[in-house]
Parts: C-alpha cells; sequence; structure tokens
C-alpha cells in the first residue's frame, strides 16, 4: 500500500517507530511531521492553541496538506492519523473529498478521559469522519461510538521492534531501581519516589520537570539525567535490575508502553498491579506487582537483594512480551487487516 502518515515526528516519537514499521511490512510510507504543518509558535500561542484544541490553526493546517497532496504525482491508498489532536473534522471533511482513500485514527492517548479534554476538543468533533478509530483503553470504546465513531479498534500498548530490541540480556545489572518519566504533579509522583528515597531503595531517576516537584530537596541527588530516548532509553531500561513502570490515573491507564517497552528491552518491570497488567504478565514469574508504595518498597528491597530472582524474572518477562505480539509491527498488521478483510 502508499501510506501516507501524519504525526509528530519529534525524537523519540512513537509515530516515528510506526511509520518504519509500516515500511518493514514493505509498504511505501510517507511520514509527515505534523510539527511542520502546524508551525512554531511561542509559550503563550502554544498554550492558547493546546488550550482551545487547536481550532484557530484548522485554516492554515489545512491549506498545507491540501499543497502537500495536491502536488502528488499518486494519490496516498491510506492516510494514517497518529494522535489526532490537531485534525478537526473540516479538516477531514475536506480531505476525503480530496484523496478519496480511507482515513484511520491512531491514538495511544485518551482524548474522552478528563486530563487532555481541552487538548482534545478537535479530535473529539473529528470522530465521524473517520473509517476506523484506533483506541487502547476499553473505556474508550463506548465513549469514542457516543461521539460518531463509525468502526473502532482495540489495540494493546506497543514496543518497537527495532529500537527496544534486546539481543542478550545483562547477566549482572547494576542493583537498583529505574525510574523514568516525566513530573505529574496531579499523580504523586514524586511523593512516591520520595518515600522510596527514605526506605533507601537505591535509585535512578531520568526525566523532566522534577525541579518543580515539592519533593525536589529529597529527590534532586537521584536525578541522573533528562528524559531518554530510542537507543538510549533502551539501552539504559537494560542495565537496570529493575524498571518502574508508573500510570497516570487522570489518563485511565491500566497498562502503557513502558509495560512492554520494559521487558522487550530486557529490563525487569515492576508496577501496580492493574487488571490489564496482570493479562498481559503473570505476576512474580514475568513481572513484578504491587499496591501501594510499602508494597513496592518490600518487593525491590527482596529482589534487589536477590540477583538470581531478578534474572528469572528479566528472561521470562522479555520471553512472554515477544510472545504477546505487541511489538509495532504486529499491531500495524492488525490495523491494515481491517481493510484487507
Amino acid at each position: 500500500m502508499n501510506i501516507v502518515t501524519f504525526g509528530s515526528l519529534r525524537p523519540g516519537s512513537t509515530v516515528a517507530h510506526r511509520a518504519r514499521a509500516l515500511q518493514s511490512l514493505g509498504h511505501q510510507v510517507s511520514a509527515l511531521n505534523s510539527d511542520d504543518f502546524i508551525g512554531r509558535h511561542g509559550r503563550i500561542s502554544s498554550w492558547l492553541h493546546y488550550r482551545t484544541g487547536y481550532r484557530l490553526l484548522q485554516r492554515r493546517l489545512y491549506k498545507r496538506l491540501h499543497d502537500y497532496f495536491s502536488s502528488l504525482a499518486c494519490k496516498p491508498d491510506l492516510l494514517w492519523i497518529d494522535s489526532g489532536q490537531y485534525v478537526g473534522p473540516t479538516v477531514l471533511r475536506r480531505l476525503r473529498l480530496l484523496i478519496g482513500c480511507p482515513i484511520i485514527l491512531y491514538c495511544n492517548d485518551d482524548p474522552t478521559g478528563p486530563r487532555d479534554w481541552l487538548r482534545f476538543a478537535s479530535l473529539r468533533e473529528a470522530f465521524p469522519y473517520y473509517d476506523l478509530c484506533v483506541y487502547r483503553r476499553e473505556i474508550n470504546e463506548l465513549e469514542w461510538l457516543a461521539l460518531g465513531a463509525r468502526k473502532v479498534l482495540r489495540v494493546w500498548m506497543s514496543y518497537d521492534e527495532v529500537v527496544h530490541q534486546s539481543l542478550s540480556l545483562l547477566d549482572n545489572p547494576v542493583p537498583e531501581l529505574l525510574f523514568i518519566g516525566t513530573n505529574i504533579s496531579t499523580e504523586r509522583r514524586g511523593a512516591f519516589l520520595a518515600s522510596l528515597v527514605r526506605s533507601h531503595i537505591p535509585l535512578s531517576i531520568y526525566g523532566s520537570r522534577w525541579q518543580r516537584s515539592a519533593h525536589w530537596p529529597v529527590l534532586r541527588s537521584f536525578i541522573s539525567g533528562s528524559s531518554l530516548v530510542d537507543n538510549g532509553y533502551a539501552h539504559r531500561l537494560s542495565l537496570s535490575a529493575l524498571s518502574l513502570g508508573m500510570l497516570s490515573t487522570h489518563n485511565r491507564d491500566l497498562h502503557t508502553r513502558r509495560s512492554v517497552e520494559v521487558p522487550a528491552s530486557g529490563g525487569a518491570l515492576i508496577a501496580e498491579r492493574t487488571s490489564e497488567h496482570k493479562l498481559l504478565f503473570e505476576e512474580s514469574v514475568e513481572a513484578l506487582f504491587w499496591d501501594n508504595v510499602n508494597e513496592c518498597i518490600s518487593l525491590c528491597k527482596s529482589y534487589l537483594s536477590d540477583p538470581a530472582a531478578i534474572s528469572k524474572i528479566r528472561h521470562a518477562g522479555h520471553a512472554r512480551t515477544i510472545s504477546l505480539g505487541v511489538g509495532n509491527q504486529d499491531i500495524c498488521k492488525q490495523v491494515l487487516s481491517f481493510f484487507s478483510s
């Protein structure tokens, strides 16, 4: 197929990973960077567009998309829109007339949840104009259909077969707990990590905005660097004995990309006990789960002092993840099969 993808291609973008996965499957792919089409904006205008669901950018966006597609010698067989926050109903209606091919939405986020409600205002209005809307939270299905989505498909969060591959699992990982993620004050991540520090858990943190945390005085000496992406991110996951997976309750997470990226990269996942995590992995065999910070501390102390037990979990979790069929190529096949059935 001749596929055009549209989404942010900034460093570490999973949009770029999926575009490459589609190419690996033998398709001809043109990856459009949505950041180029909406233009550059300062801090104030970026805040305004975010809070207004990018409605003020729709005319500019369509003009640039119109110019691009009108210049093509061969129209695409499929337009794959990733995330979809920028694309409103008017743009989609006109694009359908212009290119005459199916248009799908692939969204890892939760546009009908409370956390990013304003950000996804244009997307919610655009649901009826997609031929397929791909979601990852069970709760999204009825919400999206109620907003006019014509066809929906649920998939698991995915890892990337190229970026997160682990050719060999380290026999002697660093005996520490690793967390790679952003400080989100409403999720109380800082308080959770500070409790780990006070319990003398060896901890390394990578990510942004931690200096804004109320727990910065406790955490500052445990910050090892800013956010990691792609191969650097995967390599760091492989080095640590345990990697912490934290959910966003406001984003209604029951599992995240990190849930599969950690074991795919050769790390051992220790994450909140949820129904979806328990479906993905056998507890205490393929991953470790906790209900509260005290249980997390207890697990860390027990397993960080038992390298043999961690090694078993790392190998079992890695094998399980590969067998799940949740790599980007697997997920892309699942989505494309919708149009070949």
